[in-house]
């Protein structure tokens, strides 16, 4: 029979049990999600019995009477040698008590009784010294992926629907049933409208909590989330609530099929808890978060690994923060995957910023197997220098496109996953480098103040590009160390928020369309921007002055190349005088005003002789003078770094 491909050691148990002596374990419940094979696994023991010459009783609980001396004239058991078969026991709940306290006492000794559910047995019965030895529990899991292909091929249609689920049912059925028949036979019946969005949330998200529920659902969703933890069909795990993946699969392929807008709706409402969750979470709860986020994007290829065996693999690991006695194993695995130069680099940043090495170890060993890091990189000082650039060539990369980009703000600072590197060939590598991956990304949307963010991960050619799956944009420059190149990605979140770059991706896994480029090319006339420290800034713009009236010679100040002139297209010269002509509405601005205005675009021609048209005395015009230009260049370096413009004094 097909559909017990797979099954063969339940079916051996079976048979050991018709042939064993006395003290044989002759009771066998068999436990697990609709469509997981126990009907046809009951159907299987049926056969085995009649080929041990055994007779067979069998007894559907759907339609078995549900008083205890109606079910007793059904089940009554003449031959001790009879093999009693109960399948759908989750339907005669009610006689649960008297089945275990009467019935089965009652069966004589040579009678073997398998039995089907949805539930599994009271722990009262399994751990009952009485019933343990007599009692074998078989909790009915999906098929291997060798049996499922199997089944597969004996029925000869294999359909999406069936593709990567081992659930016999989904497999035999495959390109025959509707999903609704998919979902009743899966799940049996659901309450109410509202326990089936629910149900509808838990098969989008990759694990269901009570405030992600109260979230897609709009109320208090305590009474539904309890209902979805007593399903069998739903695991409770480190996250939240699990489906069954076959149950995930009909629910979530029939909403979409019934209702896109509605699969739409919750795919956004799911989206955006998630997303407020990754920018709130405690920094040790950031990955696991971001995965959660990722995995509503698992129909875009390579974004997201899921299913229960790799889930079992993350759990395996735990990401650490970094503390000194990891040193010697994080150089080490650099070393080993990216060279001696790496190694040394990955020590300076180490020494520099070692709050953000975050170290990947096997739970059970405590093995460090990789690890990752998200630096934070800022300007440093009055001269601007960009931090780190002058020591890490990977580092100088990202800086010279930020400078193409945009100069940063003041306050601003750059975010770069620089190391991502698991130990070569280790087991446990897939599982290392996507929690790597999820702290990269998580960090990228939690970040603030940080308007550029980059991912470096080594350079293997255009063919291989990691992160074209997460829109981000593949930088031309790849720089060396030794013989190991690297390549980088960035994102410009100036150009799109977080919230609009998940909203296109959204909008095409939705589509079933590929994501579009991503908008982070430089924008025109930026590629020669500069960017000034305060000092250089504040040289700068005195130097403007003093030749505001020969608009020729300020071709060559270094403000020609600034964010206001490149970014915002203004002149230079409009902008001085329009500037200057703001300190008038401020309080005491007029003195300032025609201090300035006298000595620069009336150009006197010494300060002595401003002093004199202006009819003060010489140390005031110089108090007014230098106050003047004080404002003016503070009233610039806000719109430089900040993007505000002219503020009025109260």
């Amino acid at each position: 029979m097909e559909v017990l491909i797979g099954r063969r050691a339940e079916l051996d148990l079976f048979r050991s049990a018709l042939t064993a002596g006395a003290g044989a374990r002759t009771i066998h419940f068999v436990h697990g999600p609709g469509g997981i094979g126990k009907s046809a696994l009951l159907r299987g023991f049926a056969e085995v019995a009649r080929q041990a010459q055994r007779p067979v009783l069998e007894i559907d609980g759907r339609t078995a009477p549900c008083t205890p001396a109606a079910f007793s004239v059904v089940a009554g058991v003449g031959d001790p040698s009879t093999v009693l078969l109960l399948d759908s026991f989750e339907r005669c709940h009610r006689l649960e008590d008297w089945f275990w306290e009467n019935f089965l006492p009652r069966l004589p000794a040579r009678t073997v009784l398998a039995v089907a559910s949805r539930t599994p047995p009271d722990p009262r019965w399994s751990l009952d010294p009485g019933w343990s030895r007599l009692l074998n529990v078989i909790t009915l899991g999906e098929l291997e992926p060798e049996s499922a292909v199997e089944v597969l091929r004996a029925h000869g249609s294999p359909d999406s629907r069936a593709a990567g689920t081992g659930n016999p049912f989904l497999l035999t059925t495959a390109g025959e049933a509707d999903e609704d028949t998919l979902l009743r036979h899966l799940t049996g019946d659901v309450p109410s409208g509202r326990h089936r969005a629910a149900l509808e949330v838990c098969a989008h998200a990759r694990a269901t909590s009570e405030p992600l529920l109260r979230a897609a659902l709009g109320t208090d969703g305590a009474e539904v989330f309890s209902w979805l933890r007593a399903q069998p069909y739903i695991k409770a795990g480190p996250g939240g609530l699990v489906p069954h993946e076959a149950v995930r699969h009909a629910v979530r392929t029939g909403l979409r099929r019934r209702n896109p807008d509605g699969f739409a709706e919750l795919h956004h409402l799911i989206r955006r808890h998630l997303l407020a969750r990754i920018r709130t979470a405690p920094a040790t709860e950031v990955p696991h978060a971001t995965g959660d986020l990722l995995y509503l994007y698992r129909g875009d290829q390579g974004t997201a690994r899921c299913g229960e065996e790799f889930e079992a693999e993350l759990r395996l690991i735990e990401e650490m923060p970094y503390q000194p006695d990891y040193r010697g194993d994080i150089l080490r695995l650099v070393r080993m995957a990216e060279g001696a130069e790496s190694a040394s680099i990955a020590g300076y940043w180490l020494a520099r910023q070692p709050h953000s090495f975050r170290v990947h170890r096997l739970r059970r060993t405590g093995a460090v197997v990789g690890f990752s890091a998200w630096l934070r990189l800022e300007q440093l000082g009055d001269s601007g220098h960009p931090d780190g650039a002058d020591v890490d060539p990977v580092v100088a990369a990202a800086w010279r496109h930020a400078r193409m980009t945009g100069p940063l703000s003041l306050g601003e600072h750059l975010g770069i996953a620089r190391f991502s590197v698991t130990e070569s060939g280790h087991r446990h590598a897939a599982a290392s480098m996507t929690l790597a991956r999820w702290r990269s990304v998580g960090e990228m949307l939690r970040a603030r103040r940080a308007p550029l963010s980059y991912a470096v991960v080594p350079d293997r050619g255009q063919d291989e590009a990691p992160f074209d799956d997460l829109n981000l944009l593949r930088l031309d420059e790849r720089p060396y160390l030794g013989a190991h190149g690297f390549a980088l990605f960035g994102c410009d979140w100036r150009v799109q928020s977080a919230e609009q770059w998940l909203e296109v991706r959204s909008k095409a896994m939705l589509a079933g369309a590929p994501v579009p480029q991503a908008p982070q090319a430089p924008r025109p006339g930026c590629r020669d921007l500069v960017v000034l420290s305060r000092t250089e800034f504040d040289v700068a713009v005195r130097d403007a002055l003093g030749r505001i009236r020969h608009r020729a010679s300020l071709t060559d100040n270094p403000l020609q190349r600034s964010r206001l002139i490149r970014v915002d297209g203004a002149d230079l010269t409009e902008l001085l005088t329009l500037t200057a002509e703001s300190l008038r509405e401020q309080r005491g601005g007029e003195a300032r005003y025609r201090a300035l205005a006298t000595t620069y675009f009336r150009r006197a021609p010494t300060q002595a002789a401003a002093a004199a048209r202006l009819n003060l005395p010489f140390g005031t015009y110089r108090r007014h003078l230098a106050s003047a230009v004080r404002a003016v260049s503070d009233c610039l370096w806000r719109q430089e770094t900040q993007g505000s413009g002219v503020t009025h004094e109260a």
